[in-house]
């Protein structure tokens, strides 16, 4: 197989998408440190059509592992999927990176003869460390996992040493955001919220998974966009961005205010 491995690289910034492995980012780095999960069993970031239970387990393999053929590797990354008998669907990635920026824009097009619905899911695996949001709603009551309601902030603390069981919280009413602070890098993912009423039934708008196993450890960051319906030969669009910079605390604890600000204060760096 060919090595298809795509970069954009931009000053101390730079994004690695992989084409053969479902054009999963698989790098977004800052001065040569990797946010995102590098070991196994799960790597970088993927998509999947929302609600499982529309396709059950594992992932549909077209969409999730297989080769994505590149349509574009100069300026910005378009890879492309095959389409998916088991959904109807075809996946387009898009990714740029500008002023250390990583914007991902994802199609889901409708290549059946029937109408389907579905909603958009980036799925974002990192080693662990502390993962936390703005929210107005306590998480949902189908969560297994733990999460410290502070400040109107909600702050889940991966430690996987404690767990017997792999734990995921499920949770709507976010503020647009969700962050990961981690071995000295902090990701912030920005999105628009999306009402709880137009999340794809037994999902919601914000999701961490934490993996329960202490010799394979990793956690997903995860968030949702409206669950619609789609007519054949149409698709939906949905965008990403990602934010990225380096934490030189190492006493950070759930609850820091000096934390939160600084995911506004990148926030408010950008405007859509």
């Amino acid at each position: 197989m060919v090595n298809l491995l795509l970069f954009l690289e931009e000053g101390p910034y730079r994004v690695a998408v992989d084409a053969n492995l479902g054009g999963h980012i698989i790098e977004y780095s800052i001065n040569g440190r990797n946010s995102l999960a590098e070991d196994k069993p799960e790597i970088g970031s993927t998509f999947w059509p929302s609600p499982q239970s529309a396709w059950g387990w594992p992932p549909p393999y077209i969409l999730d592992k297989a080769p994505y053929s590149v349509a574009k590797s100069e300026g910005e990354i378009l890879v492309e999927s095959a389409v998916c008998q088991q959904t109807g669907l075809q996946v387009v990635k898009r990714f740029q990176l500008h002023q250390g920026r990583l914007t991902a824009i994802y199609s889901m097009r409708n290549r059946g003869n029937t109408a389907v619905q579905y909603a958009p899911w980036e799925i974002s695996r990192v080693a662990g460390g502390i993962t936390f949001y703005a929210g107005m709603l306590e998480p949902l009551s189908q969560s297994t996992g733990q999460v410290e309601h502070i400040n109107g902030v909600y702050w889940h603390s991966y430690r996987p040493e404690q767990q017997a069981h792999h734990e995921k919280v499920f949770a709507n009413g976010s503020a647009g955001w969700l962050a990961n602070l981690n071995n000295g890098l902090l990701l912030v993912k920005q999105f628009e919220p999306v009402p709880a009423e137009l999340t794809a039934p037994g999902e919601a708008e914000v999701e961490i998974y934490a993996h329960g196993d202490k010799y394979h450890t990793y956690i997903e960051i995860e968030q949702q966009g409206v669950y619609e319906v789609i007519p054949p030969g149409e698709s939906i669009e949905w965008q990403v961005i990602w934010h990225l910079t380096e934490w030189h605390d190492d006493t950070i604890v759930a609850g820091s205010t000096r934390l939160v600000n600084e995911v506004k204060a990148l926030l408010s760096q950008y405007r859509p």
